[in-house]
């Protein structure tokens, strides 16, 4: 009784009170325990499965045909699961609609918050926008939020100020209590509600990932249970009347029988499996261990005995052939005799995906049917190939049946491993059994015919490795025997190594051993194109290419014409091509001699001659100036000359011009070779108007006359490269000087202050470019004497004249007497502005000119604060209306009271000149600072 469920037996006997029909179901399940004891089943299922015959035998039988009332609940599995599926469906979209919804709401209302809180400021707009002009503030809100919180700021009088993002102004919302309050509330609450539905979403998506993988007993509840059952039966109906389980469902038992499937007891997975107990006719014990077995997932040993391979193949659905637990001697030598493809093919593809090898191998020591063996699983390169790595000695053997039994196409790995092998040829007789089954009459057994086989299979092999173009990986030239070396040789059954093809060419070529093998080894190949060495590699340049590489020491010094047959091979790989070209010494003087799919290659690797006419082929080739090209002409060292005639001669004027303007327009060619290229190109642009160039090449274009001055091209480099015009200028100054007085509207204030600096243009050409305006020029000490007097006398700016008296000690006597000429014409405007004058300007001014007093005070207060002791005092000589000058005479004179005079005193007080001074009646008694 321990082996039951107790309350599976209590839930039993609630409903069966009938003794004999009790004591039948115990009596019947002792004698099947004892039976079937050395099989691993679930006492509960097997007590149910009694249970259900001895209630409703006849159901019973018809289920073990796939008929009857059970079979028909057990198939309403499908669509029970159908319903499940598209209610889970439905629930799971509701839940995503409310969980947007929920997203939705919420936003709404922070947004209705933050309309109630936020103060919009003044003159905004989002595009054209007024913001101000948005009455609904929610609507506003919005707006502000979709464009992530940017808008524009104009003042006052409509103008644009700047650009602003008002992120800030809302998070210092949170700063207000009561809308931080509000906030908390919302976004706590919509976290918890997101959080919720994001929950109920993730189980029911689990719900419906699982559903398919429940028994029907999970999938019954309440609300099913009627209809999968069908138990409402009316007998004044006449369907019901006529329904063929009325018998079973107006049983005493029909709950009984509910109770049992509801519970899984009987369920629709293993029915079958229990019922077959019950049919001992139908198939051994052994037979129905080895079927359990795979049902159970719990593998036998591959040689476990099955009485009736037949019936076991009858009984096995199809799709157990992937599994493992299939692996079976018997059962494969009965798929084998019968040659059953489909099956045999899936086993294949389980031992390949699987890795089960030491089935294959322990199957092949029994040595039978090995014919069909070999075809279905030693014909396999990915099979024979982890053969091979596990067990090698046995592989070798094995693939000698296998290329004895079959016309096979071997793969690669499969030719590797017989070329390393070459005793595989060795022997000429094999030894096997041959099973056949035949099926008694009566269905009950079946009977083995065993014949042993011996073959002759000599010829077979050596057509197979011919067929297969086996190469041999090493030839021991010492012992082989020459009349075999020569069949090897001219058949080519041999690997293409450095040593093969080295003893091959001392043997066949009758070349010395101190050859250079290594650095000319195809040169010494193509030496002799009639022979089968050379037609060999010729037929395979891959594996031979890839022999010189792995044997040059990274050095390649072949002949250039051989270099050039090689890359040009069809039936090479072009990375080995490009991999030959880097290790070459031999540079290919002409690029077109090679096909160009390698050009860049030469290029990149400098594996070819730098000369025009290889950039200029590489050029016309792919019409345009690529990176290839450009490092390449980057990194020649000598000058690089075109003549463009003859370039337009042998290619034709598209071409040349093509090629010109796009080696004008590479910002990336180094400045050396894009000057080298120009310098006496003989070319140039009547009209220039190439844009995007670096400022360095637009030098060089101008330097070497490609540019020219013109209007629209002046015009054009004004507006697309203002940083070179000054070069520009200083290169056609004279081009240019005729282009402006000419043409005066082309005049250029900023072009102008170049100019005047320029030491490209005569004073002549300054002074007359100057006339063509009446701005005001700022005044430099770097300008020349004439230039500066033509400033000072028409086009002097006001805010020049302290720079002008700063710097008159180191002016020209000319410069200087025109600048004591205008200061003297513009006093009003040098005393408005407060210029302090310079000691020798100022005396120039009292000694030259008629001053009145009040004028001279003015210029002295302005200038005084930085002259010393001597120079105020001499500055007070040319005062005679006041009586400054008995200041340095010792006394305390007065002065008259006003603005100016008391600006003076202070001064002459800061500069302890003067003591004090007060007023007396109309005048300042100053007292002066008796000097030591």
């Amino acid at each position: 009784m321990d082996q039951f469920d107790q309350n599976f037996l209590s839930d039993i006997s609630l409903y069966i009170d009938e003794y004999r029909i009790l004591k039948n179901i115990c009596n019947e399940y002792l004698i099947y325990d004892s039976k079937l004891n050395v099989i691993d089943l679930d006492p509960n299922k097997l007590f149910a499965m009694i249970v259900y015959k001895n209630i409703f035998p006849k159901d019973f039988s018809m289920l073990q045909m796939n008929l009857g009332y059970v079979k028909e609940v057990f198939d309403k599995k499908t669509k029970i699961t159908e319903v499940i599926e598209s209610n889970l469906r439905e629930e799971i979209e509701n839940l995503k609609t409310e969980l947007s919804t929920t997203k939705d709401i919420r936003q709404n209302e922070i947004d209705e918050l933050d309309a109630t809180y936020f103060v919009l400021p003044d003159n905004l707009k989002i595009d054209s926008t007024d913001l101000e002009d948005i009455s609904n503030g929610v609507e506003l809100i919005k707006m502000i939020k979709s464009n992530n919180y940017d808008v524009d700021e104009y003042g006052r009088n409509g103008f644009f100020i700047s650009e602003k993002n008002l992120k800030n102004n809302f998070n210092k919302l949170l700063e207000i209590p009561e809308y931080k309050k509000k906030f908390d509330i919302l976004t706590k609450g919509k976290a918890n509600e997101i959080q919720r539905i994001d929950k109920e979403l993730i189980v029911k998506r689990n719900e419906l990932e699982q559903i398919k993988r429940k028994s029907l007993s999970e999938l019954i509840n309440r609300d099913n249970k009627e209809e999968i059952f069908n138990n409402k039966v009316d007998e004044n109906n006449e369907d019901d009347k006529n329904d063929k389980y009325l018998y079973i469902k107006k049983s005493p038992y029909f709950d009984l029988l509910k109770y049992i499937i509801n519970n899984g007891y009987i369920n629709e997975n293993t029915y079958f499996d229990y019922m077959s107990y019950f049919y001992p006719n139908g198939i051994s014990q052994n037979d129905k261990i080895f079927l359990r077995s795979i049902t159970d997932q719990k593998a036998l040993d591959y040689d476990y005995r099955i009485d009736s391979p037949i019936k076991v193949y009858k009984r096995i659905n199809k799709k157990y052939y992937l599994d493992p637990e299939v692996l079976n001697n018997s059962l494969l030598s009965y798929l084998l005799s019968a040659d059953k493809e489909d099956e045999l093919l899936k086993i294949n593809q389980l031992l390949k995906t699987n890795n089960n090898l030491d089935f294959i191998t322990q199957y092949f020591d029994t040595y039978i049917n090995t014919d069909k063996f070999c075809f279905y699983f030693l014909n396999d390169s990915e099979v024979i190939r982890k053969i091979v790595l596990k067990e090698e000695i046995k592989a070798v053997e094995m693939i000698k049946y296998a290329l004895s039994f079959n016309d096979l196409e071997l793969d690669e790995n499969t030719i590797d491993f017989i070329n390393d092998h070459s005793e595989i040829a060795d022997g000429y007789k094999i030894v096997y059994d041959k099973y056949s089954y035949i099926e008694y009459i009566n269905n009950t057994k079946d009977e083995t015919l065993k014949q042993r086989i011996t073959e002759n299979i000599g010829d077979k092999l050596v057509n197979n490795l011919k067929n297969n173009k086996i190469k041999f990986t090493h030839i021991d030239f010492q012992k082989v025997d020459l009349s075999f070396l020569e069949i090897i040789y001219k058949n080519h059954c041999y690997d293409i190594s450095f040593d093969h093809v080295k003893q091959m060419m001392e043997y066949f070529y009758k070349l010395s051993s101190d050859c250079d093998y290594y650095s000319k080894n195809a040169t010494l190949v193509f030496s002799n194109k009639e022979q089968s060495l050379y037609q060999y590699i010729i037929e395979n340049p891959n594996t031979y290419l890839n022999m010189i590489l792995n044997s040059s020491n990274n050095k390649i010094n072949d002949n250039e014409e051989v270099v050039i047959e090689i890359l040009n091979m069809n039936n090479l790989e072009n990375n080995l091509k490009e991999s030959y070209i880097e290790r070459l010494d031999t540079k290919v003087t002409n690029i077109s001699s090679v096909d160009s799919e390698l050009w860049d290659s030469l290029l990149i690797n400098r594996k070819v001659y730098e000369t025009e006419d290889n950039i200029i082929r590489y050029f016309n080739e792919y019409q345009e100036l690529d990176d290839v090209l450009i490092d390449f002409i980057n990194l020649f060292e000598k000058e690089i000359i075109f003549d463009f005639s003859k370039i337009e001669e042998k290619y034709g004027e598209e071409i040349r011009s093509k090629f010109f303007n796009q080696i004008v327009k590479c910002n990336e060619l180094k400045d050396k070779q894009y000057n080298s290229i120009f310098k006496n190109c003989n070319r140039y642009y009547k009209y220039f108007s190439i844009e995007n160039l670096n400022e360095d090449k637009v030098d060089i274009l101008i330097r070497c006359k490609v540019i020219r001055m013109n209007s629209e091209t002046l015009i054009f480099m004004r507006k697309e490269y203002s940083n070179n015009i000054g070069n520009y200028l200083d290169n056609y100054s004279n081009d240019y000087y005729d282009l402006i007085i000419d043409n005066i509207q082309l005049f250029d204030y900023d072009e102008l202050l170049y100019i005047l600096e320029s030491n490209q243009f005569s004073v002549l050409q300054k002074t007359n470019l100057m006339d063509c305006t009446d701005r005001t020029i700022t005044y430099s000490f770097n300008y020349l004497d004439k230039v500066k007097i033509d400033i000072l006398a028409n086009h002097l700016d006001e805010d020049d004249y302290q720079l002008i008296s700063d710097g008159f000690n180191n002016e020209t006597d000319d410069v200087k007497n025109k600048i004591s000429e205008v200061f003297n014409g513009n006093l009003s405007i040098v005393i408005s502005k407060n210029i302090s004058m310079n000691q020798e300007l100022l005396f120039n001014l009292f000694d030259e000119y008629e001053i009145n007093e009040n004028r001279k005070l003015l210029l002295i207060n302005n200038s005084i604060e930085k002259y010393d002791f001597d120079s105020i005092r001499k500055c007070f000589e040319y005062i005679s209306g006041e009586n400054f000058n008995d200041i340095f005479m010792g006394k305390n004179p007065k002065i008259t009271i006003n603005d100016t005079n008391e600006s003076i005193l202070h001064i002459l007080k800061s500069k302890e000149i003067v003591s004090s001074f007060k007023e007396e009646n109309d005048y300042y008694r100053v007292y002066i600072k008796h000097r030591k």
